[in-house]
């Protein structure tokens, strides 16, 4: 079955050894700075790449820049996902938008989108009864989907997808809202290969405003000028999520070591499925302040978040549109320092994303040190991979890149390989 039917042996592992999953892309490193300095993060367009591929290969003629124009466009570049109880703002419009709503909830709780997407746990009420919408008719996600949209999409598009991730059409997820996107344009007849007057029509279909459409075709043409015909091919890695029992992980673990199962397979809190991890607490030597003037904020450590657990904390500043210097913790060896896509697994298994700084280092009794250091501000990191840092020395400034909605630094602590809370190392302990 795993040779001959590859697609329904996965579909049966899945689900015989409490797996969930699905493809996650990220592009090569040296694409990624070009990408950033489009003012894009490269998680959210290799998988918009990935989905102009597939609706390319099934009949479309979508080009890349309408794609990241509208990503620009629409709901304050994706960052305002809507204030509103999505129910209560489509029964202001219509009844068929609050039908549709509630048809997309029981489709996102029968796919369990809260338990892999993060920003389906910030947006979907846990039971799956209301979700936070735009509050003009309870529009979802950085598309601004109208839920009758989103259900014929949903219907008629995504459920043809070979990717649970995508058939979930969870339209807040990056991973998603691309071939919600894509699968739209096509069914309003826009093309790529079109006269400028025909995709100003057929973007009629998308929005009635004409400054808007007349915005987003220009700003098409800048981006399709500017990537040109650069070839960006987005690697894949196939990710589980494992939620089982002892048996069941025996099971996993079997199969892997048979070849029998391909992909990364994390635990539930993110760490690799053979791991042994436990949060010792080992108070050692004294710590310098890794962000002054910063106090806790968002998520806290060890909060079930998305796919896993926040094995972190997050700092905030006082202002909260202020950028601040973010300094290292303890002496040690820069192991990391560079952009870290969300898609990639190792995001995934630190849960840190964005621009991204890690040092290990051993105090005096022989413990390992280790402290990641994310989401800093594009082009601020001072430190490179092998350089020795000493405690309190700057390695660059906090930001809001990555997976992240607002400037904060993320901070993990590992000691002896062990996730540990870094609030206990904060203040000199």
């Amino acid at each position: 079955m795993h040779d001959a039917y590859p697609d329904e042996y996965n579909k049966f592992i899945t689900n015989l050894l409490g797996l969930s999953g699905g493809t996650w892309y990220s592009l090569p490193d040296n694409v990624e700075d070009f990408i950033i300095s489009l003012g894009f993060d490269p998680a959210v367009v290799a998988n918009e790449i990935m989905a102009n591929r597939w609706i390319n290969e099934n009949g479309g003629e979508i080009d890349l820049g309408i794609q990241l124009a509208i990503l620009e466009g629409e709901s304050g570049g994706g960052e305002n996902l809507g204030t509103c109880s999505g129910l209560a703002a489509a029964a202001n419009f219509s009844q068929q938008e609050v039908d549709s709503a509630r048809w997309l909830l029981e489709h996102w709780k029968n796919a369990g989108v809260r338990n892999w997407s993060e920003i389906a746990r910030l947006m979907i009420k846990s039971d799956y009864s209301d979700y936070t919408g735009h509050c003009a008719a309870g529009e979802i996600g950085p598309n601004g989907i109208l839920p009758s949209t989103g259900v014929i999409i949903c219907k008629n598009g995504l459920s043809l997808h070979n990717d649970p991730i995508v058939q979930s059409c969870n339209f807040f997820d990056y991973r998603v809202a691309p071939y919600a996107k894509n699968w739209w344009l096509k069914a309003i007849n826009y093309r790529s290969n079109q006269s400028e007057s025909e995709k100003f029509t057929s973007l009629y279909g998308w929005n009635h405003d004409e400054q808007y459409r007349l915005s987003l075709l220009s700003r098409a043409g800048e981006l399709n000028l500017a990537i040109g015909d650069s070839d960006f091919s987005p690697g894949s890695n196939y990710a589980y999520l494992f939620s089982g029992n002892w048996l069941q992980k025996a099971a996993v673990s079997f199969l892997k070591s048979m070849g029998l199962l391909t992909g990364d397979v994390f635990a539930g809190y993110n760490d690799p499925i053979d791991d042994d991890d436990d949060d010792g607490t080992v108070i050692i030597g004294d710590f310098a302040d890794p962000y002054p003037g910063g106090f806790t904020c968002g998520y806290g450590y060890g909060v079930p978040i998305g796919n896993g657990i926040h094995w972190g904390i997050d700092l905030c500043f006082g202002n909260p549109w202020k950028s601040a210097p973010i300094y290292a913790m303890h002496s040690g060896t820069v192991t990391f320092a560079r952009y870290l896509s969300p898609s990639e697994p190792l995001a995934g298994y630190w849960w840190i994303s964005g621009n991204v700084v890690a040092i290990e280092g051993k105090d005096n009794e022989g413990n390992t040190i280790w402290t990641a250091y994310g989401h800093g501000t594009n082009g601020s990191i001072i430190v490179s991979e092998g350089d020795i840092v000493e405690a309190g020395d700057k390695l660059m400034m906090s930001g809001s890149t990555g997976f992240s909605s607002g400037i904060h630094l993320h901070l993990a602590m590992k000691i002896n390989g062990n996730w540990v809370n870094p609030t206990n190392y904060l203040g000199g302990d």
